[in-house]
């Protein structure tokens, strides 16, 4: 949990713990501890980290850029962070290929370490409050006035509900699911299979670039809940076109091409309901309150994500394809439609009453 000020040293912390972990486990290594076991505790203390610093990060961003400048800050950001999740995959395999695991070991510690001394020369004003050591009390009463103040307040409520849902019906459909409709019920080969997610995966970088561009003219929630409900049209379509019928009516190239256009839309529109997500969070949430409250939020999609990914494999095992993505796609639309008036006008609200907090305070 974080503390009560603004997250600098979190941030820079937990980059060096990372750093220091990884580093010990290269030398253990290097001295011959490869066992599983091994690896099993280094995935689970970085996983650990990585749980604390989410929330932390996405607290700096508005501490240290203006209100107004918010989406272009998240739009740049999300399309580093996915420029890096695209081509790691790549450059991994090729420096483990060429280098070995020890290179890459080491190469990680250093810059995760390199990665803290950047960041400790970031400029951030801090919010101090009277106590802002952490101890099992202040967790708890963290933990508590964060839930207190997500409960009384219904659009940060249904911001979390839409992240839950999110990681628990569309992203799964982007793993589990997309594997599944390539391979087992289009029979594609693992080199065309490659090729088609590497296509679908590039809308994670040209999302946060058209985020940017745009001008929009709607309002930020407005913006998120219609790209929510592009997605689950685009999971209601990929289900109808593996659909029996329909494979023996297309020509295998056609369904490949179709279902790899599908899956673009997808991630495209998950990515920018993801990002007027954030913005809208980091706009109505307090600053000095923002750690502990996304740290809630943070928590609560990364419990989503695995639940969602068991049930929709359990569920592809058992039933057909195109009843199960079908029913996903239908089951997400219908969540948005039915809370589309109430999250929007709680959200608007949300953001005017910021706003006058912040008019109050400058004057």
């Amino acid at each position: 949990m974080l503390t009560k000020s603004i997250e600098k040293k979190a941030i820079v912390g937990l980059d060096l713990l990372s750093g220091i972990v990884i580093g010990i486990y290269a030398y253990l290594f290097i001295s011959g501890f490869d066992h599983l076991l091994g690896i099993y505790i280094l995935c689970f203390m970085t996983s650990m980290i990585s749980a604390v610093f989410q929330p932390a990060i996405l607290t700096i961003i508005p501490s240290v850029v203006s209100e107004k400048d918010l989406e272009d800050a998240n739009s740049v950001n999300a399309g580093i962070m996915n420029v890096g999740e695209l081509l790691s995959p790549f450059l991994a395999g090729f420096l483990l290929y060429r280098f070995g695991i020890v290179f890459i070991l080491v190469m990680n510690a250093i810059s995760f370490i390199l990665s803290a001394i950047s960041e400790s020369m970031i400029s951030v004003s801090p919010i101090l409050e009277k106590n802002d050591e952490f101890t099992l009390g202040a967790f708890k009463e963290d933990f508590k006035e964060g839930l207190f103040f997500i409960n009384k307040t219904l659009g940060l409520k249904m911001i979390i509900f839409y992240g839950v849902a999110i990681n628990f019906i569309l992203s799964p459909i982007t793993t589990v699911g997309s594997a599944f409709l390539f391979k087992v019920v289009l029979g594609v080969n693992d080199e065309l299979y490659g090729i088609a997610e590497s296509i679908s995966a590039s809308a994670m970088v040209i999302a946060p670039l058209v985020f940017g561009a745009v001008k929009w003219k709607v309002s930020q929630p407005v913006k998120m809940m219609r790209f929510m409900l592009l997605a689950g049209g685009a999971i209601f379509m990929m289900g109808i076109i593996v659909n029996v019928t329909i494979v023996d009516f297309l020509t295998d190239r056609a369904l490949y091409l179709t279902l790899i256009f599908l899956e673009f839309c997808l991630i495209f529109s998950i990515s920018i309901a993801n990002i007027s997500l954030i913005v809208v969070f980091q706009k109505i949430v307090p600053l000095k309150k923002m750690g502990r409250v996304a740290s809630v939020l943070n928590a609560s999609c990364m419990v989503a994500a695995p639940l969602g990914q068991v049930m929709l494999a359990l569920l592809y095992d058992s039933v057909s394809a195109t009843l199960v993505t079908v029913s996903s796609g239908l089951a997400f639309i219908a969540i948005v439609i039915i809370h589309k008036d109430k999250t929007i006008n709680a959200l608007v609200s949300d953001l005017e009453k910021t706003k006058s907090i912040v008019k109050e305070s400058v004057s």
